[in-house]
């Protein structure tokens, strides 16, 4: 014999309480990460100050000239960044911070810098398919 299907409910009970529970947030995206997740054209004036000051409460070890970085140095962002791209994998927050130096440099103009994005991307693409989008995004930007 066949199970036959209601379609009408009669407990309503469990209907109302799963309607009450909260949707979830979605997670924030870091500052920090906005270089792999976030296409150039996107970025303006405040999203620069907000990178930085969630630099400025973050520290690279061995790298006393970190200020300078976060603060608009191009040289010695882009120093940083290559240093940490050599000592560190592609998924290590401290390359997330520097990089993401870099990128508040490269978003104010500097060529330079936007190389070292679009380098830092490409060896991101092997883990994160996202990366290759954004390495053209990066080509076609103007700023």
């Amino acid at each position: 014999m066949r199970a036959r299907y209601r379609h009408g409910r009669e407990d309503r009970s469990s209907e109302s309480s799963i309607k009450s529970l909260p949707a979830p947030l979605p997670l924030p995206v870091l500052p920090a990460y906005w270089w792999r997740t976030r296409k150039p054209q996107s970025f303006g004036g405040p999203d620069v100050k907000a990178i930085r000051a969630a630099l400025l409460r973050m520290r690279i070890p061995g790298e006393s000239d970190w200020l300078w970085a976060v603060t608009g140095d191009p040289a010695t962002a882009i120093g940083i960044a290559v240093r940490q791209l050599q000592a560190y994998g592609m998924t290590s927050p401290i390359v997330d911070a520097a990089v993401s130096a870099v990128l508040c440099v490269a978003i104010e103009g500097n060529r330079a810098a936007r190389a070292v994005v679009e380098s830092a991307l490409r060896r991101r693409q092997k883990i994160d398919p996202l990366c290759a989008e954004l390495i053209l995004a990066w080509r076609t930007a103007r700023f």
